[in-house]
């Protein structure tokens, strides 16, 4: 995978600031793009709810594929996607699942495959 810059990530949230309100949702940038110097090995990105409205998690995967980004792995409150090269973590903190390799109380993640099926 490529390294990403602050740039990279900026240009991102950017894209994905068009997209996401269609859905309920916001987009917010954390993480090493954001607090730490230098290309990093992924990109944090929260996706959280407008005030009163649900995410169509569904609909906004189809949006989000129509712009290029590749969503391969759901373990719920973190969902790994791919997008130019580069690795993403979008967060979802309304979720019930564990961050990979937290502590967990049980394996709640679901490869793409699954959650279509």
């Amino acid at each position: 995978m490529t390294k990403a810059t602050q740039a990279d990530a900026i240009e991102l949230c950017k894209i994905l600031s068009h997209i996401t309100p269609h859905y309920g949702a916001y987009v917010a940038l954390t993480g090493g793009c954001l607090y730490e110097e230098g290309a990093r090995k992924d990109m944090d990105i929260l996706i959280y709810r407008h005030r009163d409205k649900k995410i169509s998690w569904d609909r906004l995967w189809l949006a989000l594929a129509d712009a290029g980004i590749e969503m391969y792995y759901d373990h719920g409150w973190c969902k790994k996607a791919r997008w130019k090269g580069f690795s993403i973590d979008f967060f979802d903190p309304e979720s019930d699942g564990d961050y990979p390799g937290a502590a967990s109380t049980g394996d709640n993640s679901k490869s793409l495959l699954e959650l279509i099926i």
